[in-house]
């Protein structure tokens, strides 16, 4: 978001442009260029404001998706503690980094906010990464094994 100035080229939350699905049209670019010139800030273009709402679906799907998995994890709770309690971990960083991310729109891009955002979603990725390893777990012969 950083790289494409496009932090906050929808500066309204939750509704985006002012509608609840975007249209990506002249209206709606104007409607948030207006909102973005109140808050004294340039105008974005409509890949901006693109760029922004993947973001924001892709948050949806992550939502999603882990709420699919939750389902399937807390079928087998005591199965494989340490990937449910890994799961855990991610629906407690989560439920942060959405609220961060709402806070960061709402503050205006605070430093102190936008910076807790994405240092929670680097800390999601990582304990992700966790949940792979402990769900699929490999031991070294498994590995030659498959290699082989």
């Amino acid at each position: 978001m950083r790289h494409t100035e496009s932090g906050l080229a929808i500066p309204d939350f939750p509704k985006m442009g002012g509608h609840w699905i975007p249209v990506f049209d002249q209206t709606m670019l104007e409607t948030i260029n207006n909102l973005r010139f109140d808050q004294n800030f340039d105008p974005v273009t409509l890949g901006q404001i693109f760029y922004n709402f993947l973001h924001r679906l892709g948050a949806l799907l992550i939502l999603i998706f882990l709420g699919i998995l939750n389902i399937l994890i807390f079928q087998f709770p005591k199965g494989r503690p340490r990937v449910f309690r890994t799961v855990l971990w991610i629906d407690i960083f989560l439920g942060v980094q959405i609220i961060l991310g709402a806070l960061t729109v709402l503050t205006i891009k605070s430093p102190l906010i936008t910076s807790l955002h994405v240092v929670t979603g680097a800390a999601i990725l990582g304990v992700s990464f966790l949940l792979i390893l402990r769900a699929a777990p490999l031991t070294l012969r498994d590995f030659k094994q498959s290699v082989v």
